[in-house]
């Protein structure tokens, strides 16, 4: 039999058996009554609602969401047990690749040289003009010294250097908030990109590599594989940004004037960058065939980028090339005002700051030379580039065969349009010579003079 202990005892057990089961029921009827439960996703790729008097799901999803994705999908993402139940001041999230949206596109700003444009539809074209349109999914191939430039619907722009492959990725703005989705993958080569502030919190630009990607909000920025390294290289020159490194997983914070190295290993290389460089002829008129600049060594610097286009803006950028010199000699260019950016790259290959110069390109060149004859002594010449030009001849004595004695000249002659002098009467004696051209551009007068060149005249 059981006495009065044992009763009591099993009286206490169950009481508190029937306790603990009523509160799991409590804690199961709220679950299941509650509007939204916290979900278990990354919302970072989400962007949130917040839920209005009045609002359902199923209108919610009418509204925001494209049409081939059912409501339960929300539902499941955001753990909601009662869909029909949603709490008022609540926050939904809708994951973006859900969301409706409609097609940002850009427009070319300018090109040259070998472009390459896949669409999706995956038709290539290579006959792409300044104006016209891209879409999501294209992927672009800058060809070796070619370049583009592209304007975005927020204002943004991205320029891609030569040797570059990069998918337009995202470009979306969404129905919800009117809210813009840039996302721009980067295989080979890099961008030179300046964004527009970002106008809201779901704004987002991303321009990404395979190893890290860089999320901007208003920032000026380089971003690249490095051809020798495959390192990841970020540099800022205005603003901020969030570099995600897609190896570790971390994320490193690069502020203005500064640069990022992720290594094939996931190693971050994190540096001030170099100062701008000087280039000591950088805007003086560059007269001679060939265009030729000279830097002033940057300590620090391993190599040295230079950039040549048509504007100072460098929409129309026609050459950038990195050298490892002070000195850079380059083709012939035709009459005009170009503008030059240099800048120096660091052992890490990290880019620094830039300068850039304006200069005139006035091909005023010349070759000449002097022969006797029968008549006495011809002097001719010829000269480079298309402008129109007077020329002027000048004869010293002189003792050196280098330099003129003096600086009166024997024979001056100038407003010469022929390109040859003969003079039939000279003296047995020493002499120096030479040629000027004179070129009258925008008021200005610009005369470029030979080497003095020698000439001995002997008895008769």
């Amino acid at each position: 039999m059981y006495n009065s202990k044992h009763i009591k005892s099993a009286q206490s057990i169950f009481i508190k058996q029937r306790l603990a089961l009523f509160i799991i029921f409590t804690i199961l009827v709220s679950a299941l009554s509650s509007p939204v439960l916290a979900n278990k996703h990354d919302n970072k790729n989400a962007i949130p609602y917040v839920i209005q008097p009045g609002d359902t799901l199923l209108q919610i999803k009418d509204k925001y969401i494209r049409p081939e994705i059912s409501y339960q999908l929300i539902q499941r993402y955001n753990g909601i047990g009662n869909a029909k139940h949603l709490k008022i001041g609540s926050t939904l999230f809708l994951p973006r690749q859900y969301l409706r949206f409609e097609q940002s596109r850009a427009q070319i700003l300018s090109l040259r040289g070998d472009i390459l444009i896949t669409n999706t539809d995956g038709e290539e074209r290579k006959r792409y003009k300044v104006g016209d349109i891209i879409s999501e999914g294209a992927v672009i191939n800058t060809g070796r010294s070619s370049f583009m430039s592209l304007a975005l619907e927020d204002g943004s722009q991205i320029s891609l250097p030569s040797n570059s492959n990069v998918t337009l990725k995202r470009m979306r703005r969404y129905v919800i908030e009117r809210a813009i989705d840039y996302d721009f993958d980067i295989t080979k080569g890099g961008s030179r990109t300046k964004v527009s502030p970002l106008r809201g919190s779901n704004d987002r630009f991303r321009i990404r590599t395979p190893k890290a990607i860089s999320a901007v909000r208003g920032t000026e920025f380089q971003m690249r594989v490095d051809n020798d390294t495959n390192n990841a290289i970020t540099e800022v020159v205005e603003g901020s940004l969030a570099v995600s490194n897609n190896i570790t997983n971390g994320e490193v914070p690069l502020p203005s004037g500064n640069g990022l190295a992720i290594t094939k290993t996931g190693g971050e290389i994190k540096e001030k960058l170099l100062p701008a460089p000087e280039v000591i002829n950088g805007s003086d008129i560059q007269k001679n065939e060939q265009i030729y600049f000279q830097i002033a060594p940057l300590p620090g610097a391993s190599k040295y980028r230079i950039s040549l286009a048509n504007d100072p803006t460098f929409l129309e950028q026609f050459e950038d090339k990195i050298i490892d010199t002070t000195s850079l000699t380059l083709p012939s260019l035709d009459n005009g005002r170009y503008s030059l950016r240099v800048a120096a790259l660091s052992e890490n290959g990290i880019e620094g700051l830039s300068n850039i110069y304006s200069f005139k390109r006035l091909q005023n060149d010349v070759i000449a030379q002097g022969t006797k004859n029968n008549n006495g002594f011809l002097f001719k010449w010829a000269t480079g580039g298309n402008s129109q030009k007077n020329f002027h001849f000048q004869l010293f004595a002189s003792n050196d065969r280098n330099q003129p004695n003096d600086e009166i000249a024997i024979v001056d002659e100038s407003g010469l349009t022929d390109n040859n002098i003969l003079l039939s009467d000279i003296d047995q004696g020493t002499y120096v010579w030479r040629i000027g051209t004179t070129i009258f551009d925008e008021g200005d007068v610009h005369i470029n003079w030979t080497e003095y060149q020698s000439l001995e005249v002997g008895p008769e």
